[in-house]
């Protein structure tokens, strides 16, 4: 089997590409625990707090002579109401006596019937229509307020990885500097298992499967069109040969994360999607301002992706795979794809009622690495808050604000830290 290349020499979690001299979260962390201290006495509490709540914090202060915590809970009626699992080294999940395990949906399932079940020998094909791989924030939306027997999931699926089982032969080997030409078969599998995918499940009995007659029943991968909406809709950065009017995109990928809205739409985030994008070329100058950009996510002049879906040193003439690459090819932005990679980055919206319609990245929610886009409880006549994450060293947690808008649904009214995000 043929290696793919070292993901640890990239793993954003580890790099930091913030170059301000704000206070770390660790910092800002300590200081208010040294100032908590007098108020959580003892180990006993915070392990409380962090297994069952603050009901359990608040009896591991208050403990009578001779009282543990646990026959404390008992009494208060908070103790666990299971019993804990034997350790195990067996490669199963291990559940309580009296609970169940079923698989709702794994890597490779059809979402349809018409296509075959999945062989997970590195032959199949057709993942546009099966579930992607990586399974990671998802949310049920019921299809009844007042009956959860039937709804609809939304799972995101973050990478394609387990590309030894996903290739029959192994992913093929493009070279330690990776940059020659893929196979496209490989690339088309890895590009659509990654995304979205949106599922009616139905209870039968004690458990849930999934209806394959459904009609909203779909994917969104790597290569769905996306519309670009909100304040850069339009912006000369958002201009590409595939949307020379810089409104819509191709694809989402690293989709972490999720969300939903008050309104009953599916929000997933785009991650770690810098690492998507090949940019080689020593003639790939930019202006400063251009450049300080690609910098700050971490988009150098020495990659060719994380996979290598653009293919460098083949002869491509579609959009399909030359996408992936961010270099600057033309004098013109609208002849290739150097501001691709401002069009990844934000949160997208998904409305799984209505299969028809394409993902939304709502630009007005901010552009950084999304870890999560989740909503405080919504009240009548007041501003929709949204929080979400930057998830990489010494980034920041957003908070956002938003107002309806009959169009749009959610327009933000106020964005911290400027736009909402790092420098584009």
């Amino acid at each position: 089997m043929t290696s793919h290349h070292d993901r640890s020499t990239w793993e954003p979690e580890d790099r930091g590409m913030n170059p301000s001299d704000n206070e770390s979260f660790a910092t800002v962390l300590q200081r208010a625990t040294l100032r908590r201290r007098s108020f959580l006495k003892g180990g006993s509490s915070l392990i409380a707090a962090s297994m069952m709540g603050m009901g359990l914090a608040v009896l591991g202060d208050t403990l009578k002579p001779g009282q543990t915590v646990a026959s404390a809970a008992t009494a208060e009626g908070l103790a666990l109401n299971f019993s804990p699992v034997a350790k195990t080294l067996a490669d199963q999940v291990t559940v309580p006596a009296g609970y169940t395990v079923n698989v709702l949906m794994a890597t490779g399932d059809p979402l349809t019937n018409r296509v075959a079940a999945y062989k997970n020998d590195g032959t199949d094909t057709d993942f546009e229509f099966r579930s992607g791989d990586h399974h990671d924030g998802m949310h049920f939306f019921s299809l009844n307020p007042r009956n959860v027997n039937r709804g609809i999931l939304c799972v995101n699926h973050e990478v394609c990885e387990d590309l030894g089982f996903v290739h029959a032969n192994g992913p093929t080997n493009y070279g330690a500097d990776n940059i020659n030409a893929r196979p496209m078969a490989e690339i088309d599998k890895e590009v659509n298992a990654h995304g979205v995918s949106i599922v009616e499940v139905v209870k039968q009995g004690n458990s849930y499967a999934i209806n394959k007659g459904s009609r909203y029943n779909r994917r969104v991968t790597a290569a769905t069109p996306c519309d670009l909406t909100g304040p850069v809709r339009g912006h000369q950065k958002m201009v590409t040969s595939y949307s020379p009017q810089g409104v819509a995109t191709r694809g989402t990928v690293n989709n972490c994360a999720n969300g939903y809205t008050p309104w009953g739409t599916y929000l997933t985030c785009e991650e770690n999607w810098w690492g998507y994008f090949a940019r080689r070329e020593g003639a790939d100058v930019r202006p400063a301002q251009e450049e300080y950009a690609l910098q700050r996510y971490g988009i150098k002049g020495d990659t060719s992706g994380r996979y290598n879906w653009a293919r460098l040193g083949a002869n491509d003439t579609t959009d399909v795979y030359a996408r992936w690459n961010t270099a600057k090819m033309s004098d013109r932005p609208d002849r290739d794809f150097s501001n691709v990679a401002n069009t990844f980055g934000w949160i997208v919206e998904i409305d799984p009622f209505t299969p028809d319609s394409r993902p939304q990245k709502r630009t007005a929610l901010g552009r950084f690495f999304h870890e999560g886009c989740w909503p405080a409880p919504a009240q009548a006549g007041r501003p929709v808050v949204f929080y979400s994450g930057d998830d990489a060293r010494n980034e920041y947690v957003y908070l956002k604000m938003c107002k309806e808008d009959s169009h749009y649904k959610a327009s933000p009214s106020r964005v911290t830290e400027g736009n909402g995000g790092r420098a584009f």
